[in-house]
């Protein structure tokens, strides 16, 4: 469960990982139809960063969400990452369930 996965970290960095998922949500929704957002990012989470591999990992529920999430989200959440993160990093989609 996603909840799990973001409870082993200190405050500040659940912080920081919810408050940086809403930006990168709110990015993508000047974009994507609201209906889309609901429906297959939901239930999505930044579930880590990786300061070495330059990576944002974001977490899915399961391998369908995957699977509509590469196909219809993939760039808007780079450009996103891009635009309220860090333009160097790149995007890291795994399953957490």
């Amino acid at each position: 469960m996603l909840l799990d996965i973001i409870d082993q970290y200190d405050i500040q960095t659940k912080e920081l990982l919810y408050n940086l998922r809403d930006q990168i949500l709110d990015h993508v929704g000047q974009s994507v139809d609201s209906k889309k957002i609901v429906s297959f990012l939901g239930k999505v989470g930044v579930i880590g960063l990786d300061e070495t591999e330059k990576t944002v990992h974001i977490g899915v529920p399961n391998e369908f969400v995957l699977t509509q999430v590469k196909k219809f989200f993939s760039k808007p959440l780079q450009e996103a990452i891009h635009a309220v993160y860090n333009n160097q990093f790149s995007l890291s989609l795994v399953v957490y369930a």
